[in-house]
């Protein structure tokens, strides 16, 4: 398949599960997980058998926006996301914290960073 749909085009979504003859609540439970549970992949949610999640995955994306690069330093971590058609999208995250918050989020997000296979480069 060429292009794969976003998850979140309705039009797109109702024909894909008109198609494949899917009840609703197959698409209730993806967004559950989407929203509830934070999965951003298909092959994560186990609520769904193999050939499903194959299925979705062969056919839509949950999130269209690929991380080109990341640089961060200890108050700002700024991302440069590339679009489908080849657009560069910059923002930046600042963070304002008071207590020691800070480290234990920066960590969190250095995992998540992993997770995800972002590039990750860090201004010290």
């Amino acid at each position: 398949m060429s292009q794969k749909y976003s998850f979140f085009d309705p039009v797109a979504l109702e024909a894909f599960r008109k198609e494949h003859k899917l009840e609703p609540y197959r698409i209730k439970q993806i967004t559950d997980a989407i929203f509830k549970q934070s999965i951003i992949d298909f092959q994560e949610m186990t609520i769904l058998s193999k050939e499903m999640r194959d299925l979705f995955d062969a056919h839509f994306e949950i999130i269209s926006l690929k991380v080109s690069k990341l640089v961060e330093d200890d108050e700002t971590s700024k991302f440069l996301f590339e679009t489908s058609t080849g657009e560069i999208l910059e923002t930046v995250l600042m963070y304002h914290y008071h207590d020691n918050s800070k480290k234990l989020f920066a960590n969190n997000e250095k995992l998540q960073h992993k997770k995800m296979n972002i590039p990750h480069q860090t201004d010290e």
